[in-house]
């Protein structure tokens, strides 16, 4: 279903179990996550986890692939703009298919005033940061210095926007800076 109306690639999926001692993969993720590549897409669960719960990781992910499969850009390149926007425009497609329900807790952490600022402060200054340098996933997931899951609220906010003025599928293939500046 999603491979036809997102044009997708055909990947084999790997299912495994998730850690069930990990508080952050419990509290952050609802106890489920995923990584994605070109070719091949893997998801970890927890076994209470609902059918619609699992779905909602399979969307997701699978936006991944997809957005990997469009992107001519290697991977090891991408800069913190271009992870934030790809892990937002995957949650917005779990928010369409599923609704508020299924989508991920740090999607409401935040005022709209709050993200802006945060925007402004440390996502703008920083948007060309790539993984090597460690303030890369301080900002994306937040730290002691930056507030919680800060990268992926801010991001979430900013596909928002660009959705109102785009479709999905013409945001696949859009560069993460021109969505940004939509």
């Amino acid at each position: 279903e999603l491979k036809k109306e997102w044009n997708g690639p055909d990947v084999p999926i790997y299912i495994f179990p998730a850690d069930a001692t990990n508080r952050a993969l419990q509290h952050e993720f609802g106890g489920k996550s995923g990584v994605a590549f070109r070719d091949q897409l893997f998801l970890f669960l927890l076994p209470y986890l609902s059918n619609e719960h699992i779905y909602a990781l399979l969307i997701h992910e699978y936006h991944h692939v997809c957005r990997l499969h469009v992107d001519p850009k290697d991977e090891r390149e991408y800069t913190l703009i271009d992870r934030i926007v790809m892990e937002v425009l995957a949650e917005h497609a779990v928010y369409e298919r599923l609704g508020s329900e299924y989508v991920a807790k740090w999607t409401t952490y935040y005022t709209e005033e709050q993200l802006k600022q945060f925007t402004k402060k440390w996502i703008v200054p920083n948007m060309s940061l790539r993984p090597d340098d460690a303030r890369y996933r301080a900002l994306l997931y937040g730290s002691t210095f930056y507030p919680r899951m800060l990268g992926y609220a801010v991001g979430y906010d900013i596909v928002k926007r660009a959705l109102t003025k785009k479709t999905m599928i013409e945001l696949f293939a859009m560069p993460a800076e021109e969505i940004f500046l939509l």
